[in-house]
């Protein structure tokens, strides 16, 4: 949904966008994974396979950009993380939000949560942090 944000024929009831544990963009995710789950290093392994990924699929890695998209945003946007992510690196919340062109803009850190686990750790800041988000800022 980040990458759809900074587009100009954006859906009018599109009215705000809550992003739960996103990843910055394609190279740095998949760098992340390989690493941390193959041990392998980015450079030849990564863009070997975006080029594949380009030929077989018809996108590169570098393709998939939610910093590109974010530079663009007018939309309200709640950036959601847990401080555990081991999949997401939790690095990438600031990131993002920094990226977001929006006025309206919140992060939320969830102390302790793992990746998609935030609602779950600490249910009532996540769903009220969301509530008070959607009633302020979708009209």
């Amino acid at each position: 949904m980040m990458m759809c944000m900074g587009d100009k024929n954006l859906p009018n009831n599109v009215k705000a966008l809550i992003d739960d544990c996103g990843f910055t963009e394609g190279y740095e995710q998949i760098a992340h994974r390989v690493k941390l789950l193959h041990k392998l290093p980015f450079f030849p392994f990564i863009p070997i396979m975006s080029v594949i990924t380009k030929i077989r699929l018809g996108f590169s890695f570098g393709d998939a950009n939610a910093l590109k998209h974010l530079k663009k945003s007018n939309t309200p946007c709640l950036f959601i993380h847990g401080d555990k992510d081991w999949l997401v690196p939790f690095t990438m919340l600031d990131k993002l939000y920094n990226a977001c062109n929006s006025n309206i803009k919140e992060k939320l850190v969830i102390k302790d949560a793992n990746h998609i686990e935030a609602a779950l750790q600490d249910e009532e800041l996540y769903w009220g942090k969301v509530k008070n988000f959607i009633e302020n800022n979708i009209n």
